[in-house]
């Protein structure tokens, strides 16, 4: 976040009448202009997931507690942000959620929200609340974000199968649970399968197989979004007759009271393997995504896949969403549908796009054409492309207008270690949950405002006022044009004029005089490269003198078109003041004209 504490308070301007400019703290926005590490420990927090509820942003990972003497256990643990700061972390699958104790094995937590209700759903086998030493799917739910209902058990207790990776898609009336069983009792076989149930805030529904029945393959890895109209189903099913370690990508929608499609195989004949599907709901679309090893290019190991579905056109035709030309993993990809645009984020070695042997995180933007068919901006990489830890589990969300991710990454914090500790290794890794943001819209971007002032001399007879602009900016950005556009209101096309700013160096801009011509009220425009960035107003009509020894002086407290971490920020104040000395002001004339 920004660092508003490190800026100076005020300063007085050199020359002027003791008339101060400020730093003001307005609404800083919600964008992680930098990787922001919710976690910094020693231990492993994996499998990050994020959603916004309400006003609030969450996310929420798996948390390794480990003690040499037993053995490995996890926690399911949470973070909030409201804007201004991050809660303390909450443990979901503690009986206090306050403080992390110790249990069974907690794996692989999920958020889901509807308008009222926030829902977190994980694979648990503790005793305390799942029947037997199974893996079981259970859930928690919140309606204001800090009252926790008790964990409810979705699968029965009459259970003894193994059931794990859940999803919770709150969808129409209801909210639906998606896991993966062999429970016979839950599905046809002793295979694994993908079930669903639903919850009416009462009650469980029945347990429904989505997968096809009668098979005897494995299905695993399911993810399942929901728009208004349908449900939304991905999965990866073992392909046998392909080889040992090959698997297809399936997909089937469903409408809220029976499926809308049967199982769909969506990926090609298997002669590689197929997997980490996710789905993406897109206002009556199904955007389906999956790596593939089937690439059919010699070197390249997997490429991340893309498939549309519509209710009039089917499934569409595969898109390559990672290069065409890669070398390297493309794995792990994630989806989000934000203003007609399609975001999609996952982890690569190809040294095309990234540095290094690691895995670094990359995502392009996506918007359809006329045709319907999704055509994607550049690679942008979101890592730090010269350092070498891995990036993995990428998850995006919408907060506040901003686009964020959260992903793991293998961090290196030697310092948190004891000397001890340090005498046998000579790194330490632990992948941490961080979060940046990837998109923020110009609007959202105030962040700390600069008011300048200066005073001019007003007489009884109209008067031309001079009034300075000094514009800081805390990082240079080579080819932006700045430039305030004054027009007068009473006559806006005759009078309208633009002064640009001069770069000086080491990020600084200035604007050395702005002159107006005759008193009246000015309307100006900052523009930043032929964009308008804000506007205010100037009204330079003076008042009649108070009295003759000590007149009244307007103080014009002007934007400051500055950056702070990449933020521009702009804002006028206005006020009158009185000084006990009138200095004279010299006229200027404008700087040559030119179009940003």
């Amino acid at each position: 976040m920004l660092a508003i504490a490190a800026l100076p308070a005020s300063a007085c301007i050199p020359g002027a009448p003791k008339v101060e400019f400020e730093a003001q703290a307005l609404s800083c926005g919600t964008a992680f202009l930098e990787p922001y590490n919710l976690s910094l420990t020693t231990e492993d927090e994996l499998f990050p997931q994020t959603i916004a509820f309400k006003d609030k942003l969450y996310v929420i990972w798996q948390k390794e507690d480990f003690v040499e003497s037993d053995s490995v256990k996890y926690h399911v643990t949470m973070k909030s942000f409201d804007g201004s700061g991050w809660s303390e972390p909450l443990y979901i699958s503690s009986p206090d959620m306050t403080t992390p104790i110790r249990s069974e094995l907690n794996l692989n937590p999920r958020l889901g929200a509807s308008e009222d209700t926030l829902f977190i759903v994980w694979t648990s086998n503790e005793p305390n609340w799942t029947s037997g030493r199974d893996d079981d799917v259970v859930f928690r739910f919140t309606e204001d974000g800090d009252t926790w209902s008790e964990p409810i058990e979705v699968t029965g207790h009459y259970n003894n199968g193994l059931d794990k990776l859940a999803r919770v898609v709150p969808f129409k009336d209801k909210v639906w649970f998606v896991w993966e069983t062999n429970d016979p009792l839950d599905s046809d076989g002793a295979d694994m399968d993908i079930v669903m149930r639903s919850w009416d805030g009462r009650e469980l529904g029945h347990v429904i197989e989505v997968t096809p029945p009668g098979d005897a393959y494995n299905d695993h890895y399911v993810d399942a979004v929901a728009d208004d109209e349908n449900m939304y189903f991905i999965w990866m099913k073992k392909n046998y007759t392909s080889g040992a370690n090959i698997h297809d990508i399936w997909a089937r929608v469903f409408d809220g009271s029976d499926f809308a499609t049967p199982p769909m195989k969506i990926s090609s004949d298997a002669i590689g393997d197929n997997a980490h599907p996710s789905v993406v709901e897109a206002d009556g679309r199904g955007f389906f995504l999956w790596e593939t090893y089937d690439t059919g290019k010699t070197g390249d190991q997997t490429s991340v896949i893309l498939r549309k579905w519509t209710v009039e056109e089917g499934m569409g035709r595969p898109t390559v969403v990672s290069s065409l030309t890669s070398n390297g993993k493309d794995t792990r990809p994630t989806g989000l549908w934000w203003k007609e645009q399609l975001y999609v984020a996952w982890t690569s070695t190809d040294q095309g796009k990234t540095f290094g042997a690691d895995a670094d995180l990359l995502f392009r933007v996506g918007k359809e054409d006329e045709d319907g068919y999704v055509r994607f901006d550049d690679f942008i990489e979101v890592s730090d492309s010269m350092d070498d830890f891995s990036d993995r589990f990428p998850s995006l969300v919408v907060y506040d207008d901003v686009v964020n991710v959260v992903w793991a990454i293998d961090s290196n914090y030697t310092h948190l270690l004891s000397p001890e500790d340090l005498v046998n290794i000579t790194i330490f890794r632990s992948p941490d949950v961080v979060i940046q943001s990837i998109d923020i819209p110009f609007e959202k971007s105030l962040g700390l405002v600069y008011t300048l002032g200066t005073a001019f001399p007003i007489a009884s007879i109209p008067t031309t006022g001079k009034v300075s602009v000094t514009d800081l900016l805390n990082e240079p950005l080579e080819g932006l044009r700045v430039g305030l556009l004054v027009r007068e209101t009473d006559e806006p096309s005759e009078t309208a004029r633009l002064w640009l700013l001069r770069e000086q160096g080491n990020g600084i801009y200035s604007l050395d005089e702005l002159v107006f011509d005759k008193d009246g009220t000015y309307d100006i425009r900052i523009m930043v490269n032929n964009v308008e960035a804000g506007s205010f107003w100037v009204d330079t009509i003076p008042p009649p003198p108070s009295f003759m020894d000590r007149f009244p002086v307007t103080t014009i407290f002007f934007v400051v078109v500055g950056v702070v971490s990449g933020f521009l920020l702009f804002r006028m104040m206005g006020r009158e003041d009185e000084v006990d000395e009138l200095r004279p002001v010299p006229l200027g004339r404008p700087s040559p004209e030119e179009t940003i």
